[in-house]
């Protein structure tokens, strides 16, 4: 699974000007890896089949079949693929402008103003998706989008801003003091997300990220895990490897090539922190995931 720390999502918008995408993708490889990342739009996730765990803002919480989470835009966040079977998501991801209409009313703004803030995701139950239909309007965008359609952007907003009034109907809550603390933790570790976005390839050591987020070590150690759902070295290497599966599948250079341009000096530590990360060794890997 492809992992990114900032994710330019807007890159991937299947319709021109409509700043929405959606999409459903299976994967059958326990443990597989979702880099701590964050974009601008929000992020629904319905689980339709197995099972899928989601750290959020430093929380943690285990999707089943038919649960769905409603992430907000700028949280950070990270998945993970428990030892089950297979899993099958459906994930709508979307810009908040879809949602302010022309001559918006005071109580629209209001009872849109969870979307707004970062402290705490939504959780959904499979009896509450169940109720609203999630599965069945989802599928719907998934048609309008593989369609043709005249209006089908029009349509896609206006089916997204149904589901948001449904769900946002069935959980308007008030967040704790401890999701607004993890919120602010969060918010510190922006910039270390940015930096490793930028220099992963450069020799890092979470000691070089302290002036970043002004913090002693102990607690960085400390608060990243808790963020991170792993250590700061676990982290950069997840993410070493996730960068340079993806020069693997979408260039021409070769696995040395790969490795070094990802910051691996040692070719044998490359193979055996691929091999760890993905299960297989890394020519395995790309003759799985590549046609060439």
């Amino acid at each position: 699974m492809e992992q990114a720390v900032y994710e330019n999502w807007l890159d991937k918008q299947p319709i021109p000007g409509l700043p929405a995408e959606c999409f459903q993708t299976e994967d059958s490889r326990p443990g597989v890896f979702a880099a701590s990342h964050w974009h601008s739009a929000a992020e629904l996730i319905f689980v339709k089949k197995g099972g899928y765990r989601v750290l959020v803002n430093g929380g943690s919480q285990v999707l089943e079949e038919g649960e769905a989470v409603l992430i907000h835009p700028r949280q950070i966040h990270t998945t993970i693929c428990p030892p089950l079977p297979q899993v099958s998501l459906i994930v709508l991801k979307f810009d908040l402008s879809l949602l302010h209409f022309t001559g918006e009313t005071t109580e629209e703004a209001f009872f849109l103003k969870p979307l707004e803030d970062p402290a705490s995701p939504h959780f959904f139950t499979s009896a509450q998706t169940n109720s609203v239909g999630l599965l069945a309007r989802l599928e719907g965008i998934l048609e309008e989008l593989a369609g043709r359609e005249k209006g089908r952007a029009f349509a896609v907003r206006l089916m997204i801003a149904e589901i948001l009034l449904h769900l946002l109907r069935l959980s308007q809550t008030r967040h704790t003091e401890a999701e607004a603390e993890n919120y602010r933790i969060a918010r510190q570790f922006y910039p270390v997300f940015d930096y490793l976005e930028k220099h992963f390839a450069e020799p890092i050591t979470a000691a070089d990220m302290l002036p970043i987020c002004g913090l002693s070590y102990s607690r960085f150690a400390v608060l990243f895990k808790q963020l991170a759902g792993c250590s700061f070295t676990e982290y950069l290497n997840r993410y070493r490897i996730s960068q340079a599966q993806q020069l693997l599948r979408d260039s021409e250079i070769s696995v040395a090539q790969a490795a070094e341009l990802c910051g691996f000096l040692d070719p044998c530590y490359f193979d055996r922190l691929f091999r760890r990360y993905a299960g297989l060794s890394p020519t395995q890997w790309l003759r799985s995931n590549t046609e060439r």
